[in-house]
Parts: structure tokens; C-alpha cells; sequence
């Protein structure tokens, strides 16, 4: 799945999360169950350098609760999901609930076919997509 052709998406604010976030398409590779403090767990995802849209690791969290769905589905590690992006203080973090069909219209479509695997083309329709998020984390 090449996440350069999914747009973030822009959220509003809501009972969990006070400020605007973004949510970005990540696999989830690794669980920290070892290193778990009280709800959260530590993650490791593969996602999109928001500048170059090179793929890149990054720490992020989830919670006991997602832990517990993804075991109940017998979800096996790496898997596709969304993440959410929000800001603290002056830092990015991440945070990982739950699974979410991240690139279905993608994947059923099979949009690098259309493109003709023109990486050009891609890196185009990259950073159009993440203008807006970039704008934002440089407020």
C-alpha cells in the first residue's frame, strides 16, 4: 500500500481530543506490552516523513483497550491502520486506536496502476495531500 496517495484527515475537535489532530494511514509494527503504563502502550508504526514522504519508524501509543480488540480478531503484527496526529506543546505525537479499514478505495481501486507507478506523479499528489498538515504543524 503506498500511503502517499491518502489524504490526512483533518479532525475536529471532541471529547478526547481538545484541539484539531489530523489522521494519518500507518502499519503498526511492533506492541511494547513490556513497557506499558497503566492504559497506554507504547507502539512502533511505519509512517510517511511529512516532508519527503519517505517511509520512516516512529514511537507512538494505544491503548489497553485496542490491545484487547486487535487480540480479540487475532489481528497478527505488521497490520494497516489509521493513526491520529496531535500536537503537544511543541512536539508531534501519535496515537493509535482501534483498526480502521486505512486505503480501502486505494487498494480496491488500485490508484498506482492508474498512475503508472509514475513516481514523479506520486510525489505530486504527496505533497498536495500534506500541504495543509505541514501548514498546521508549523503554526
Amino acid at each position: 500500500m503506498d500511503f502517499r496517495v491518502i489524504a490526512p484527515r483533518k479532525k475536529a475537535p471532541n471529547k478526547y481530543d481538545l484541539d484539531e489532530t489530523y489522521e494519518i494511514p500507518v502499519k503498526v509494527l511492533k506492541i511494547h506490552k513490556e513497557n506499558k503504563n497503566g492504559r497506554i502502550i507504547p507502539i512502533t508504526i511505519e509512517r510517511l516523513n511529512f516532508k519527503t514522504g519517505e517511509l520512516i519508524t516512529s514511537n507512538a501509543i494505544t491503548f489497553q483497550g485496542s490491545v484487547e480488540l486487535y487480540e480479540s480478531m487475532n489481528l497478527e503484527l505488521p497490520f494497516y491502520t489509521d493513526c491520529i496526529v496531535y500536537k503537544n506543546g511543541k512536539f508531534v505525537n501519535f496515537k493509535v486506536i482501534g483498526i480502521y479499514n486505512v486505503g480501502f478505495w486505494e487498494k480496491m481501486n488500485d490508484v498506482p496502476e492508474i498512475l503508472n507507478n509514475d513516481e514523479e506523479e506520486l510525489n505530486k499528489i504527496f505533497h498536495m495531500h500534506y500541504e495543509e498538515l505541514n501548514n498546521w504543524l508549523n503554526e
